[in-house]
């Protein structure tokens, strides 16, 4: 066995691959440093720190191209000075002396193999949050350059602020005080729901109290109008405010996750929360259908329904049954009679207090809390979690009340009441696929309207999207580790069969094709993710298998001179 040239080669090859990747590494990892380092987000020792950690992420772009440009160095130089021609003179193959190429290809394929699934996107993570942990600043950095910043889907634009010392109690980071602020609420198709305008605002941060290492903003307005989305302006409540919650960027995107952690995310996509806000959603959606049907069956059994309030109220409502109105709105009705609300409420020393509307219209509607009429923008109910609630409107009212003389009114509104025994209380607890085929057996039935089959749709778009990018990521990184492997073998054999041409002219038959690996490669992964897993992953690897034949007809026409 020729140990000897084979111990040589392997020492060269890993010498001239290592000099030729820790050169070309550093050059990406600046470069990535660059950006940041300009806009201010990273101080100069923050920039060598970060090229530090962009090292290994950097391998896995790196490795392809260093790969098959030490192997050509190496082997172009001993075709050169006849070594090859000597070692065949002495009864070694070519396919001997290319064996330290084909065990150096293994290790780099499987060093970055190891790499791509457990290394590197830890090292992404810490990349990303040296310059984004603290959306907070770069959004008040933002405001001071004089651009509109978005916090939790809200716009805010300010022509001045200022930072001031936050008081103690407050147990905030830090604390700002913005002047003539407006602020504009985005639906989910980025379309303004509604604004307020004010001539100032506090807004001050404060940690999470289930994770001190993310942020909340605490927003206050004074001096102001509001602008619902009904129309109309309202007056600003003075000493309103509204706690958002910052988004974790890092939990969003299936590249800082591992092999398991993708793995485990494709078996439950509900840990992603683009995926679980929309189960919310749907859960929501069943549960509206089955509350109609609920509200509907007590009133044709007892003509009574009872609702509660927030504030320990309860509303026993009689009625006789219940009309569809536009919007989603159901009208009560009562036969000869106006509909009646008993009204029990809390007083200060616990016990109930009566009193008695009869109206001569009443309608009942579902309201969610974040986009209730003519509620704050900067209510922080609109940060709580998921519950189903509504809105009572009586129109032509007479009220009632123990020891007082009776009060008319055009109208009177109760908000954010609640069924006892509320269903979403289950239904958010259950999984997306349980919330699906629920759903689809309600579509079977033809229960739920139009609301159930559109967010179930949605729900299962956003789970199938979620899962091709699963499914990308882990092809990307495959396919970025064998193509590592196939450059270097490409790079060896074309040095060998080239031993004439300069090795400039050598480098370039192996880089060319790295080239276009790599452009594939994303070009399949993207593809994937966006349309087609077939597809996708069939151009992905298009690429690397390409490259592979490119480099067995190259030893074939080797072997044959």
């Amino acid at each position: 066995m020729p140990w000897t040239i084979w111990r040589y080669t392997l020492v060269e090859l890993f010498r001239t691959v290592f000099m030729a990747t820790a050169i070309l590494v550093s050059v990406i990892a600046f470069a990535a440093a660059i950006k940041p380092l300009a806009e201010g987000a990273l101080s100069p020792v923050g920039a060598v720190k970060f090229m530090a950690l962009a090292v290994p992420p950097m391998l896995a772009y790196a490795l392809p191209f260093s790969a098959g440009f030490g192997a050509a160095l190496v082997y172009h130089r001993m075709a050169q000075d006849n070594e090859a021609i000597a070692a065949h003179s002495g009864g070694i193959s070519h396919r001997a002396l290319l064996v330290p190429a084909a065990c150096t290809a293994l290790l780099l394929g499987g060093t970055l193999s190891s790499l791509n699934e457990w290394v590197i996107p830890r090292f992404l993570h810490s990349m990303e949050r040296m310059i984004s942990l603290d959306v907070a600043q770069l959004m008040i950095r933002q405001i001071e350059r004089g651009q509109a910043a978005e916090l939790g889907g809200v716009m805010i634009h300010a022509e001045r602020i200022d930072r001031i010392e936050p008081p103690p109690e407050l147990g905030a980071r830090q604390m700002y005080l913005m002047h003539r602020v407006t602020a504009v609420q985005l639906n989910d198709e980025d379309v303004a729901d509604s604004d307020v305008t004010v001539a100032k605002a506090w807004l001050w941060t404060t940690p999470d109290p289930d994770d001190p290492d993310k942020t909340i903003c605490r927003v206050q307005m004074e001096d102001g109008v509001y602008a619902p989305s009904s129309g109309g302006l309202r007056q600003v409540e003075t000493g309103r405010w509204r706690a958002i919650r910052i988004p974790d960027a890092f939990e969003e995107d299936p590249k800082y996750f591992t092999f398991a952690e993708l793995r485990a995310l494709y078996d439950d996509p509900d840990r992603i929360d683009f995926v679980d806000v929309r189960r919310v959603r749907l859960a929501e959606a069943i549960a509206r259908t089955r509350i109609r049907e609920r509200l509907t069956r007590e009133l044709a059994d007892t003509r009574r329904l009872t609702l509660l309030g927030d504030g320990g109220q309860r509303y026993e409502i009689t009625a006789d049954s219940l009309a569809p109105a536009p919007g989603g709105a159901m009208r009560l009705v009562r036969e000869g009679e106006p509909v009646r609300v008993r009204r029990y409420e809390v007083g200060a020393g616990g016990e109930l207090t009566p009193s008695t509307d009869y109206a001569d219209l009443a309608w009942l509607r579902p309201e969610e809390r974040d986009r209730a009429e003519g509620a704050s923008l900067w209510d922080e109910a609109a940060s709580s979690g998921p519950s189903l609630r509504f809105a009572l409107q009586l129109v032509d009212v007479r009220t009632e009340r123990p020891g007082r003389e009776p009060v008319e009114r055009t109208r009177r509104d109760f908000r954010s009441l609640r069924l006892a025994g509320d269903p979403l209380e289950q239904l958010a607890q259950q999984t997306s696929a349980t919330l699906l085929d629920e759903a689809h057996a309600m579509e079977a039935e033809g229960e739920g309207g139009d609301l159930v089959p559109s967010v179930a749709a949605d729900l299962s778009y956003m789970i199938a999207k979620l899962r091709r990018e699963i499914i990308s990521k882990q092809q990307e990184r495959m396919a970025m580790s064998v193509a590592s492997a196939v450059m270097l073998m490409l790079g060896a054999i074309t040095a060998m069969r080239l031993r004439d041409s300069l090795p400039l002219v050598v480098y370039l038959r192996s880089f060319f094709p790295a080239l276009a690996m790599i452009l594939l490669i994303s070009s399949g992964q993207s593809y994937t993710h966006s349309s087609s897993v077939p597809g996708g992953v069939a151009l992905l690897w298009s690429g690397v298998v390409a490259g592979g034949i490119i480099a067995a007809y190259e030893f074939v026409r080797l072997a044959r001179h």
